[in-house]
Formats: C-alpha cells, structure tokens, sequence
C-alpha cells in the first residue's frame, strides 16, 4: 500500500461537471479530509467547486506518487503543461481551474513545502502567519523556494536576521504562507512597502524594520554600510510612535542616497583614541543573559550557539520585552 504522507501530485475532479484542478501534497489523507471538510461548510477557495457541490462521493483524486519535492513540482508543471495554454486558457481547457498560477495562494508549509518550487523565478509578497499566535511577518522575494529554506535555516540556527521571528520558533511547521504573485520584482518591493506601511508597530507584526529596500541580511555589504552612514545622526522614533515628516525625509534622503553609491559624510574619517578605547572597554564587557553571567559578548554567543552580533544587538535593544534580561553589567 502507497504511504499517505510522501510526495504526490494530484487531480481533483468534479465527476458531473468535468471540472479539475491540478496540485500537490506531502499528506494526501489530511488533504482529502480538509478539501471534504471546506466544501462541506461552504467555504472551499474554488468557488467553481463550491458552487456545484452537492456531496463528496461526486469528486475524485487520482494520484501521482512522486518521492520527492523536486520530481513533485516536475510532475505538476508537466500536468499543466498538458492541460492548459498560457495564451488562451479559456479556450484550450475550460474545465481545468488552475490554468495559471494563481495571484494569491495560501499554503501550509508542513503540507506544501515542495509547492513553492512552482514560483522560483517569480517576483512575488509573502506573509508568514505563526497559526498558534497569528504573528506574521512580510517579505519579497523572487525566489520563494530559496528564501523560504534561507528562514528556515537560519531559526533553526538561531542566526536569524529578525530576532522575534528567531525567538518565536526554530522551524516553520507551524507556519502559514501567503503568497502574492507580481509581475515585476519592482512591483513585488511597492507592494511589500504598502504592506509594511498598513502594519510595521502592530503587535502581532514581527517585523522590526519598516522599509521594504534594505531588509534582509543578504544586502551587499557596500549598501549596508553607506545606508548605515547616512543614517546616522537620524533619530529612531520609539516602537508605536508615528515618525515626523521631517524623520522620513531624512531616512528616504539617506537610503536614497547610498543605493546609488554616493559617499557618506564620515568617509575617510579614522576612530579617535578615545573611542577606540571605548570600543575595546566594550568587547571586554561582562553581561547577564536570562540571570546567567558572561565575561564578555564572545563567551555568551559561544554558550547559547549563536553569533557575536546577535547577542550585541539583543543588549542594545532596549524596546523589546523578550530581550529584557539580557543586559551589560556596569564596569
């Protein structure tokens, strides 16, 4: 007998009608009860479905065992290529309902992980839902497969660029996504920012920066550290206070300004004798972390397998409650 929880691609059709759509699951089992179960409440995605239902025994699943999240993505591509036509869908398949790829999809990531192979290559805004506590967080990517397995990787590392996402879990099982297809990676950056505007201080929202451009830790050095120069002197707004129309100017002026690689105004500058002894009183820093006492930053990431700046920037975040053990111990 086949295994139920494997990779396979599958076909659900509306005998009656002729009606079909092509997908894929790792748990077929769970994916035959909770599709029962919508059409059954009247809330299925699928309102072509929804609207000639009149009872589970008038569907059937045909199924293709696959074996891997590769082959599964390969062998739904395949299928659709068959069924339908880019051009003139309508035309070529009516019957078929998923005759390209849909604008807005959600997807549990425990059941449907291979699924996001289906849009490498495409500009796309993803939500991460934490399903127990409805904690989200936004991002943009054009190769949602790479970046999802990037997340991945890194909660489970505990080197995290987002440390409320970091501490929230060390996998994304738990996790819903929500995915928006967009035809530019231009146009998938605009609407990210609009998500992050509507959002960015709510409390259920886990991001912790509030621009769409510079987000995520594969930033090329080079733009990091010029963006970082011209903001300085710029004053952080504390968590839910609304910044100044004078403060964006200056953040949009200062992010604008080190896209295009002009240099910053402290180029060329060296540290003075001071702050680099100030520097070094700060490396040698003891600190306490959840009651637990460390000689310096170093010891601490070696203790709780994490890096040197993860615990840095958890000491000098001041605003957020879940790091508020974790604190230097006065010289």
């Amino acid at each position: 007998m086949a295994r139920s929880r494997d990779h396979w691609a599958y076909t659900l059709t509306h005998k009656p009608t002729g009606l079909y759509y092509i997908g894929g699951t790792t748990n077929v089992v769970k994916f035959i009860n909770k599709t029962r179960k919508k059409l059954e409440r009247g809330i299925h995605p699928l309102t072509e479905f929804q609207d000639v239902f009149k009872g589970w025994h008038e569907f059937n699943v045909s199924l293709t065992h696959c074996g891997s999240d590769f082959n599964m993505v390969r062998e739904i591509t395949n299928m659709l290529e068959h069924h339908t036509s880019l051009e003139n869908p309508a035309i070529e398949n009516p019957l078929c309902l998923n005759p390209t790829m849909p604008k807005v999809d959600t997807l549990n990531l425990s059941e449907a992980d291979g699924l996001l192979g289906l849009y490498r290559r495409t500009p796309c805004v993803y939500r991460l839902t934490h399903v127990p506590t409805g904690r989200f967080y936004i991002g943009s990517t054009t190769n949602l497969r790479s970046r999802i397995n990037r997340h991945r990787r890194e909660v489970q590392t505990k080197d995290h660029h987002n440390e409320r996402l970091e501490e929230l879990t060390d996998n994304l099982n738990d996790f819903e996504i929500r995915i928006e297809v967009c035809d530019t990676e231009e146009s998938a950056r605009e609407l990210e920012q609009k998500h992050l505007d509507e959002h960015h201080g709510a409390e259920l929202c886990l991001n912790m920066g509030d621009s769409a451009i510079v987000a995520y830790k594969n930033t090329p050095d080079h733009i990091r550290k010029a963006i970082s120069e011209r903001r300085k002197g710029v004053a952080t707004t504390p968590k839910g206070v609304p910044r100044t129309a004078e403060d964006k100017l200056k953040i949009s002026i200062a992010t604008r300004l080190a896209m295009e690689g002009q240099p910053g105004p402290n180029a060329g500058k060296h540290l003075s004798d001071v702050t680099k002894a100030k520097l070094s009183a700060a490396r040698s820093k003891r600190l306490s972390i959840d009651g637990r006492i460390f000689l310096n930053v170093k010891e601490a990431a070696a203790y709780r397998g994490i890096n040197t700046k993860t615990v840095k920037r958890r000491c000098d975040n001041t605003m957020d409650q879940i790091f508020k053990d974790w604190f230097y111990l006065p010289l």
